[in-house]
Order: C-alpha cells, then sequence, then structure tokens
C-alpha cells in the first residue's frame, strides 16, 4: 500500500545521510551496537575505521560548499562500492568524517579494503590546490582490528580508531595507520 511505501521511505530517512545516501550516526550507533555484541560473542575479529578527508575546511573555503558537497558525494561513491553486507558498513560519522565497520574479515582483508577505499579517492583525481599532502583529495584512515575481549566495549574500538586516525595525520596524511593493539606505540603506516 501507499502507507506502506511512505513508512518505509519516511524510516529510509531517518536511518540515511541526506548529502551522501550513507548510514547516518543513528544507524550507525545501532549496527555498531549489535556488530560489537555478535563479535564479542562469537569471538571474532571486528574492525572499526575513522576516516576523513585531508583538509576539507581548506577545500571547502577554496572551492565553496556546493564543491565540497559534491566531494563528500564523491567519496560517498567509494565506500558504497567497498559495502558488503554483514561484512563491510559504511556511515557518515560526521561533517567530512565517516566510519567503516568491518565484521567477519580477517585483518589481511580488512587492510586491503582500506587500502582499495585508499586508492579509488586518489583516483577521483578532484584537484584540491590548498591541499598539503597531494594535489588531490586525498584521505587519512586510523583502523583498529581486534576481537572484543573482557570489559571492552565499542567505544573503545571507536577511540582506538580515533587515535590511529590522529597518528596517520601527525605522519602527513593521505595515507592509512592500522592497529591490533590495543597499546598507542604499535601500528603499520601504509602509504
Amino acid at each position: 500500500t501507499n502507507m506502506k511505501a511512505s513508512n518505509q521511505e519516511l524510516e529510509s530517512l531517518a536511518m540515511h545521510d541526506e548529502l551522501t545516501g550513507l548510514a547516518n550516526r543513528t544507524f550507525l550507533h545501532e549496527y555498531l551496537t549489535s556488530s560489537f555484541e555478535h563479535a564479542y560473542e562469537e569471538h571474532e575479529l571486528m574492525g572499526v575505521e575513522l576516516m576523513d578527508i585531508d583538509f576539507f575546511k581548506e577545500y571547502n573555503d577554496h572551492y565553496g560548499h556546493l564543491a565540497g558537497d559534491q566531494c563528500l558525494k564523491a567519496i560517498a561513491g567509494v565506500l558504497r562500492k567497498q559495502q558488503v553486507p554483514g561484512k563491510i558498513f559504511c556511515a557518515r560519522y560526521g561533517g567530512d568524517e565517516f566510519m567503516i565497520l568491518y565484521t567477519g574479515m580477517t585483518v589481511e582483508k580488512i587492510r586491503r579494503v582500506a587500502e582499495d577505499i585508499l586508492r579509488e579517492v586518489r583516483k577521483l583525481k578532484l584537484p584540491h590546490e590548498c591541499s598539503n599532502c597531494s594535489n588531490y583529495v586525498s584521505v587519512s584512515q586510523g583502523v583498529f582490528v581486534r576481537i572484543p575481549v573482557g570489559n571492552s566495549k565499542e567505544w573503545d574500538f571507536t577511540s582506538r580508531a580515533d587515535d590511529l586516525l590522529y597518528k596517520t595525520k601527525s605522519c602527513g596524511r593521505n595515507s592509512i595507520c592500522l592497529s591490533t593493539e590495543r597499546f598507542r606505540d604499535k601500528f603499520i603506516e601504509i602509504k
């Protein structure tokens, strides 16, 4: 019926970011909680990636907000192509930040997907005259992968991914910092 279709459309709008079409923060939180609980119970690896666009404020200031929106849509398009139901979930976390959740995958596969994202964003060749790390739009990624154990919570994973994203930015951006260690000093940098 039309009523049912309208309700489904409203539900979809409530769960997705209007600009990019990716899952929004509300949907992300629900998915993150259920994925974490599943990984914890099944003793499976889970990966949380935080990614943002390098020098996006400068991009917006230089090219304008319309171009900024187009840039966000293009990045979302790259992420959408990587999504695999039940394995890879992509969401807009806010502003120019995105979160990717990985479940039921090996560290190696997660690393490969993160590298693919980095490469595909570079292939967009979106000019960025105000970037200090590339002539084109690029992204920085922080990826934390681990089996949830003990009293760990999903926010331990997002917090660690955030630390790794910060590490990527302080090491020059346009790259990935991946770790399976809870401690801040162990990571792999991928240029």
